[in-house]
């Protein structure tokens, strides 16, 4: 190194062909190339993460829902009724309850799961209306489509 050369963070030294050390950086196209490469791996992070989270959140609607209906189910053998709507569990009814906590009512997505009584077959259903927010399914399934988490009990 030649003196008051001082610190070199990007780039080299060339040896001239009279002797002398002349600093040489990065060109354009080796930033760019090096750019390019940093945005190609980060958006396959981003797209794969992104895929592990609706996964695990559609597995946790799923489990949810599961908790759910069975409160309702619990709640029913306790009280020999249906609950007219989900918030009935929340509190006590006589000698029984709280049958869940109010956070539990709602989806990975933060919407109130659907909640219907089918007094004709003695049925209930309840359901989460996915990563789409629209209720897909209708006001009494007994299937669920396109991406809502449901369940049907008795």
């Amino acid at each position: 190194m030649t003196e008051g050369a001082g610190i070199v963070f990007w780039g080299r030294y060339q040896q001239t062909r009279d002797g002398k050390l002349k600093y040489r950086g990065f060109t354009f196209i080796e930033m760019l190339i090096v750019l390019c490469s940093i945005v190609a791996i980060a958006s396959g992070i981003f797209v794969v993460g992104n895929s592990i989270f609706q996964t695990g959140r559609f597995n946790a609607a799923r489990s949810q829902v599961a908790a759910v209906s069975l409160a309702v189910s619990q709640y029913h053998f306790e009280t020999g009724s249906w609950p007219a709507n989900l918030n009935t569990l929340t509190s006590s009814v006589g000698q029984y309850g709280p049958w869940i906590d109010a956070d539990g009512l709602r989806d990975p997505w933060g919407n109130q799961f659907n909640y219907n009584i089918s007094t004709a077959g003695n049925m209930f259903s309840i359901w989460a209306n996915g990563a789409t927010k629209s209720n897909d399914s209708g006001s009494n399934p007994t299937s669920f489509s396109s991406d809502d988490i449901g369940m049907v009990g008795r």
